[in-house]
C-alpha cells in the first residue's frame, strides 16, 4: 500500500506538471477572457475538505460574478444569473477545473479520488460517509464515471468509500480512461 501511494503521488506530480505546461496557452486565454470581462481576479479559491478531515483551498477559474458567494446561494442551477458569459463557456468545456492541476501538484488533491466537498456539506455526513476522507480528493473519481447525474447522494458516497478501500493503479487508470 505504501509503495502504491508513492507511485500514485509520483504519477500525480508528473501528470499535473505536464498538464499545466501543455495547457498553459489555454489557461492564459481563459485568464485573459475572465479579466477582460470584468477586471477582477480570474481565480476562485473555495474551501474544501481534505484527506483526514482538514481543509484546503481548491483553485478554479472564476466562472461567476465577483463575490457571488455573498448572494447566500450555495449551489448553481441551470440559467444561474451569477455565471458570467466567459464562465458559461469555461464550465461547458470543463476548463474552469484546470487550475486544480496546481492543487494536485502541491499535494492537496490527486488526479483520481473522491471529489472534494465543501465543509458545510461534510457536517451533514454520517460516520460511514467519512471513509471518503481516507484518501486525497481528486479531479475525477469513481462516481463521476459511474453515472454522475443519475446517482443519489448515498450512492455517490458509497462509490467514494468503495474507491478509498479499493484504490489501485488499475482502478485509477480505468477511471482516468472513462473520464473524458
Amino acid at each position: 500500500p505504501e509503495r502504491c501511494g508513492r507511485m500514485k503521488r509520483a504519477f500525480d506530480i508528473i501528470a499535473a506538471a505536464a498538464g499545466l505546461l501543455l495547457l498553459a496557452p489555454v489557461g492564459l486565454l481563459a485568464i485573459a477572457a475572465i479579466w477582460t470581462e470584468d477586471r477582477h481576479s480570474p481565480f476562485f479559491f473555495g474551501k474544501r475538505c481534505a484527506r483526514g478531515g482538514g481543509v484546503f483551498f481548491m483553485a478554479k477559474f472564476r466562472s461567476m460574478v465577483p463575490n457571488a458567494w455573498k448572494s447566500g446561494v450555495s449551489s448553481t442551477a441551470a440559467g444561474d444569473r451569477r455565471i458570467t458569459r466567459t464562465g458559461r463557456w469555461l464550465r461547458k468545456a470543463k476548463l474552469d477545473e484546470l487550475p486544480q492541476l496546481w492543487n494536485v501538484l502541491i499535494g492537496d488533491m490527486s488526479l483520481v479520488g473522491p471529489r472534494p466537498v465543501i465543509p458545510y456539506e461534510a457536517r451533514e455526513f454520517t460516520p460511514w460517509h467519512n471513509g471518503r476522507f481516507d484518501v486525497l480528493p481528486g479531479l475525477t473519481g469513481l462516481w463521476q464515471v459511474m453515472g454522475k447525474n443519475s446517482l443519489t447522494f448515498n450512492e455517490m458516497i458509497r462509490l467514494d468509500v468503495r474507491y478509498s478501500r479499493e484504490m489501485s493503479p488499475v482502478l485509477d487508470a480505468a477511471i482516468m480512461l472513462r473520464t473524458p
